[in-house]
Formats: structure tokens, sequence, C-alpha cells
């Protein structure tokens, strides 16, 4: 079992942040945490991938062996777990849900992921593509703006031992501060447009992937790579993702989350907290 241990700090402009340190009490692999289920679980996980995620062309073995050493149950509610382990997009809560996990991996074989990559993954949704991604990459830095959503998928995280995965709780439409640059960016909800401060975080020849359109309909799934004065664009057929969650806030919930963002560090598994999302808890978590 795994704890979080967590350290409140106060930054030199004033925002509260949160270091979290994860603490792993165990060193057993992944598909040994779940021992009670484990030999099901990635039975079903190995007939999925043959029956449904080959046929769909996805044939990188990285990838398809990535797939099975996460199991999706444990990002899913309960009421999901038989449903886990088909090719289909399920519901996570608030109005959201996961993409399939063949949209996943298909997402994956685009970017060419490499494993000394750093990438940014904006949106947490359940956790599960973070890590997916994490399995493939030198390193995965998540931003969400949901609190909920970053803490469940924290805790599926830490049962995990995923150490490589990155947590901020904030809005990474608005970019990253103090600057860097990734080998690769994931936009994992639908987006009208296409952002040019994360376009800018891209190394040259970094690729961007996200489904590009109207929210709460139909999106082309486009990847953006960087060149030396501009970006290139592909497009890899339609999706459906839910909007990014920043995408769906009201301007005054914008503001706010800009106004917390501007000035404050930026720390490894630091979280910044707007004073209206504070009354938000999770058993176990400060308000």
């Amino acid at each position: 079992m795994n704890v979080f241990t967590k350290l409140a700090l106060k930054s030199k402009s004033g925002c509260t942040v949160l270091l979290l340190l994860m603490v792993a009490l165990t060193s057993l692999p992944v598909q040994d945490l779940l021992a009670e289920d484990a030999q099901d679980w990635s039975r079903e996980c190995e007939l999925m991938v043959e029956n449904k995620i080959k046929s769909k062309g996805i044939t990188d073995p990285q990838i398809l062996t990535s797939l099975c050493r996460i199991p999706r149950h444990i990002f899913l509610p309960d009421s999901l777990r038989s449903l886990a382990y088909e090719d289909i997009p399920l519901p996570i809560g608030l109005g959201l849900f996961d993409p399939a996990p063949s949209t996943v991996a298909r997402m994956a074989e685009l970017l060419d992921l490499k494993p000394t990559d750093t990438i940014l993954v904006l949106g947490s949704g359940s956790g599960y593509l973070a890590a997916i991604f994490s399995l493939l990459t030198a390193e995965v830095d998540l931003t969400e703006i949901n609190q909920d959503l970053l803490y469940k998928a924290m805790d599926a995280f830490a049962t995990l031992k995923l150490s490589n995965i990155k947590v901020r709780l904030r809005n990474g439409m608005y970019g990253w501060d103090p600057p860097r640059t990734f080998e690769a960016i994931v936009v994992n909800g639908s987006v009208s447009y296409i952002p040019e401060n994360i376009i800018k975080l891209l190394r040259v020849g970094g690729r961007l992937i996200m489904p590009l359109g109207k929210p709460y309909g139909v999106q082309n799934l486009i990847l953006a790579i960087k060149t030396e004065t501009s970006y290139t664009i592909q497009s890899f057929g339609e999706v459906i993702f839910p909007p990014l969650t920043s995408q769906a806030l009201d301007q005054s919930d914008k503001n706010e989350y800009r106004e917390l963002d501007e000035g404050c560090p930026d720390y490894s598994f630091a979280y910044l907290y707007p004073a209206s999302r504070r009354r938000r808890t999770i058993t176990g978590y400060p308000a």
C-alpha cells in the first residue's frame, strides 16, 4: 500500500503550495499490486488487445504491452468494472468520459514516443491515459484544473507506483511557468482551436496531438509538428472527446485560476488551490 505525505509551504508570491511526496511502501510490480484479480484482468486485457486493438492497425509492441501493464479498471467507478476491458469510451463522472484504449494507443503511436521523451498532458481524465504514457516516456507532466479528478488520478498513480508522473492543479492552457519545452504534448479533451501558447512549449520537431473541434460533437484527431518557424498539421480521422475541463469553465473561473497561476513557482508534485475550490474536499485530503 502507498501513502501520500503532504507538506504545506508558502511561496514568496504568497501562493499556497502543497508538495506531494509519493512514498512507496512496496516494490511489487504493477500487476502484483492487485493480486486478487490480477490474473483475471490481465487475461481480459490480453483478449482486448488481440481481438480489438490489433485489428485497428495498432501494432507497436511497446504500446500493446503497456496497455496490459496498466489495469484500466482501477481508474473507473466500481460499477463499470465489467466493461473496463471493452474497447469503448467509459464515463468517469462530472459529465466526462475516458477515450477507448485503442484511441489512447493510436495517440501514442502517432506521437512516436521515445523512452527519453518528456511529455505534457493537459487534462487528467481518469488518469488512465497519463498512466499508459508514463510507461513509454521518461516523464509525464500532467495538468488538471479539477481538484476532484486530479485526486482520484493521484490515488491510482500511487497504487501503481508510477513515480515518473508529475502533476499540477492548474489550467495548462495558459502555458507553463517557468518556461520549458517538451518533446510531445497531449490535449486530453476537445478544443475548438490550436492553442498557440501550447505550441510554444514544443521543441523543434516536437509533436502535439489533440481532438480539434467543437465540444460535445465529433472532432478531428490532429497531429501538429513544430518547425523552426511554424508548425505542420495532419488529420487522422474523427474522434469524440469531452471538452477539456478548462474550456467548460465560465469566465470568472478562468480569471480566478489565471490570477492564481501568475507568479507562482513550479514545483514537482505541486498543487495550487484557488480559494473557492478549498471547500470541495475528498476524504483523506485537506480542504
